[in-house]
């Protein structure tokens, strides 16, 4: 009677267990499921880039091979000229060499000063001192400022007519003309402030990929002689050239698309202070000249970051060092 009763149950389970095929479509169900939801999270997304990415760049390149302005553009009148607007900029355009040169200026400039300042800071903060907490959230606190705010109060700073620094300066018996720090010093002046308000964020960085060397591996150079120097040079600097190639390329690349820390802080386009961007934007808002010749401007500064990117990667990559290699 038990053999029998065991036998009617394995059948009875037989019957109710789901049939292969029933799992196989249950699966897929599950699958399309988990897709859509997938799709949904990330709907918001796609349709931003879409809109606030793809569509501009797509309209800038159709706009870059005609001739139109804002007025050209309201009244729907098109001049297809192909890639006139690019041989004007490049073989007619003294402006745009001025500004390629001043924006490389800031770039090199701004890059270099940020991150050899960001990495002293990070090491004296990565030591045992009092107070380095504090001293963290004091460094940071200039990049958590909006740029326009900041940059009210760097103008502030060096106005020509209430200049705070020139003033600071006089006290201790330099005289210098307050006129020049916004003036033909310009771009030196905007590049001063990009460094202050960028040692916080690659500061941070740079402390964090400190954290992550190997203490041991200092204290086995230690005892076998190698001094500090050394040590640097040989254990830690290797240890952090990842993130050091990180924020030099990002900031490489932001730089050279500078406008609103110079824009904003200066206040007007002249030659000694232009960049490639603020070119670009002064001819999008001259109604005579507008949409097509500023688009050309923008895809080759996308071109020239493009190119540099490419060359950084291929000289300074290879020079890399992952903890995982």
């Amino acid at each position: 009677m038990m053999m029998q009763s065991d036998a009617t149950d394995s059948v009875v389970r037989q019957e109710q267990a789901p049939s292969e095929k029933t799992l196989k479509r249950n699966a897929k169900m599950r699958g399309r499921k988990e897709t859509l939801v997938f799709y949904a999270f990330i709907l918001p997304f796609i349709l931003g880039f879409s809109l606030f990415t793809v569509f501009p760049m797509v309209m800038s390149l159709i706009f870059s091979v005609n001739k139109i302005s804002i007025l050209d553009y309201a009244q729907g009148y098109w001049d297809f000229i192909g890639f006139e607007n690019f041989k004007t900029v490049l073989f007619g355009d003294d402006y745009f060499f001025i500004a390629m040169k001043n924006t490389f200026i800031f770039a090199f400039l701004r890059v270099f000063i940020c991150v050899f300042l960001s990495l002293l800071v990070a090491l004296l903060l990565n030591s045992k001192i009092p107070g380095r907490k504090l001293f963290r959230t004091l460094i940071y606190i200039p990049a958590i400022v909006p740029v326009v705010g900041s940059s009210v109060l760097w103008r502030q700073l060096f106005d020509g007519r209430s200049s705070i620094l020139s003033y600071l300066l006089s006290k201790i018996g330099i005289q210098v003309d307050a006129t020049l720090w916004l003036g033909q010093y310009g771009l030196y002046s905007a590049i001063f402030m990009s460094i202050v308000m960028g040692i916080g964020p690659t500061m941070i960085m740079i402390l964090a990929a400190l954290q992550g060397v190997p203490q041991e591996m200092h204290e086995a150079a230690q005892i076998d002689g190698a001094g500090a120097l050394r040590r640097f040079w040989y254990i830690t600097v290797p240890f952090i050239s990842s993130i050091l190639f990180f924020v030099s390329i990002t900031g490489f690349i932001s730089c050279l698309q500078a406008y609103a820390e110079v824009d904003l802080l200066i206040g007007s386009v002249s030659n000694s202070s232009m960049t490639m961007s603020m070119l670009a934007m002064n001819y999008y808002r001259d109604p005579r000249i507008g949409l097509g010749y500023s688009s050309a401007i923008s895809w080759l500064i996308f071109i020239i970051v493009l190119v540099f990117t490419v060359i950084y990667f291929s000289v300074a990559g290879k020079k890399v060092f992952y903890a995982g290699d």
